[in-house]
């Protein structure tokens, strides 16, 4: 048995030890006293040695080829290879605006160059097809890889012209990346890619209200008025106009209870209030291909200088000429007084509503949230807790109106004082 235990210990002695180690008698006679175990502990000490010589061995041929790589990358980039453009490109536009939207800058050098490699839209989203197109792109629709999601994307069909027309063309994702509202439509992230911008927003399965059968039920265009004047107000408190309110915009939703939420989409055209153009040089123009739909123009639109200091009214107005138009009219006629279709069968307090929201003078226009408290369902109204939150409105409002006068007043007041 000694015999035995002798020659194993020799093999592993001689498996364990590297030809650069000296095993005399001594050492030999060591293990051999010490036992099995202590020998079985050597052999996995230097095993564990091995494998982290390597490990460590791996890692440097890794850092190696990626050293290399990177040469080669900088070394294509310097000879303006046009698959670097492309990489570039990826690399500055992949990200999601919402994350830093006042701080994103574009430079026309970098968003400019050779087609993708591969398109993000098709690199990170599966089943996509084409669910609608106009003058305005292409709407896509698919499924993202990472939460297994329907998503719309939006494709701008116009050519980036210029470096300030890129930044203009970015407006709609700017506009709507901080927003959160119920009848907003939601916006994720965008990028630009191949001279277009791309927007991702939330996908509504049931098309927008342009689709639905006319004329409109007066509950269904109620709640059409009563959300799209929310929306309406809510960006209006955030200093936001949208100036082109239309049918095809307003998308829709049916709930399990069988009504419907509808939500303000294509932001193309919005602007923040009393905003400055960028000082580029070149002619200002919003990411969809025309100035908004001329048939809910209201008429200060046709005056650029006028329509340019609105605070909304217009968009009030555009509400209206599309309830028009859904309950099965021609909107384009509002301008001249004429309400066609099927106006006469509705109610004469919706009539009147919507004949108010298209009056010609927008001073005489009743504001978005005045039109959403005129549209509340009416078994709303009935309720003691509306009527306690109403009064707590309007006191809210009457002291911003209060607000507003005094600064209005101090503001003429120091410019007064600065031009004595």
């Amino acid at each position: 048995m000694s015999g035995a235990r002798a020659k194993f210990s020799l093999c592993v002695l001689s498996f364990d030890f590297t030809p650069t180690e000296r095993v005399d008698a001594g050492v030999l006679m060591y293990y051999l006293k010490c036992g099995f175990r202590t020998v079985t502990f050597q052999f996995l000490f230097h095993m564990f040695t091995a494998i982290m010589y390597w490990l460590n061995f791996c890692i440097y041929v890794v850092i190696s080829v990626s050293s290399c790589l990177f040469e080669m990358k900088d070394k294509l980039r310097a000879m303006g290879h046009p698959a670097m453009d492309a990489v570039d490109r990826e690399d500055s536009h992949a990200g999601c605006f919402s994350d830093s939207v006042g701080m994103q800058t574009y430079s026309l050098n970098t968003s400019l160059g050779a087609m993708h490699i591969m398109s993000r839209l098709n690199n990170e989203m599966s089943f996509v097809e084409d669910t609608a197109s106009g003058s305005f792109g292409v709407v896509k629709k698919g499924v993202l890889d990472l939460d297994r999601q329907c998503y719309a994307v939006k494709q701008t069909k116009r050519v980036i012209s210029g470096e300030g027309d890129l930044q203009q063309r970015l407006q709609e994702v700017y506009t709507l990346s901080a927003c959160s509202h119920p009848n907003v439509l939601r916006y994720f992230d965008g990028w630009v890619e191949d001279r277009a911008v791309f927007v991702r927003t939330e996908w509504l399965s049931d098309g927008s209200v342009a689709d639905f059968d006319r004329p409109f039920s007066e509950a269904l265009l109620r709640s059409v008025i009563h959300q799209i004047a929310s929306a309406l107000h809510w960006l209006l408190c955030h200093h936001i106009t949208h100036r082109d309110v239309k049918p095809e915009n307003i998308l829709a939703r049916k709930m399990e209870d069988g009504t419907y939420t509808f939500k303000l989409a294509d932001f193309g055209l919005a602007r923040p209030l009393f905003r400055d153009r960028p000082n580029t040089g070149e002619e200002f123009r919003g990411t969809n291909d025309d100035d908004g739909d001329r048939r809910y123009l209201s008429p200060e639109a046709f005056a650029i200088s006028e329509f340019s200091q609105q605070k909304g009214e217009a968009d009030v107005y555009a509400l209206g000429a599309s309830c028009v138009e859904l309950m099965g009219g021609d909107p384009s006629l509002v301008r001249n007084g004429c309400y066609t279709g099927n106006f006469h069968i509705y109610s004469a307090e919706l009539q009147n509503l919507v004949q108010w929201m298209t009056r010609l003078d927008p001073q005489e226009r009743p504001d978005a949230f005045m039109v959403a408290l005129l549209t509340v369902d009416p078994a709303l109204k009935s309720t003691k807790g509306f009527a306690r939150r109403m009064a707590a409105i309007e006191g809210l409002r009457a002291s911003v109106a209060e607000l507003e006068k005094k600064v209005a007043e101090a503001n003429t007041t120091e410019k007064e004082e600065g031009g004595a």
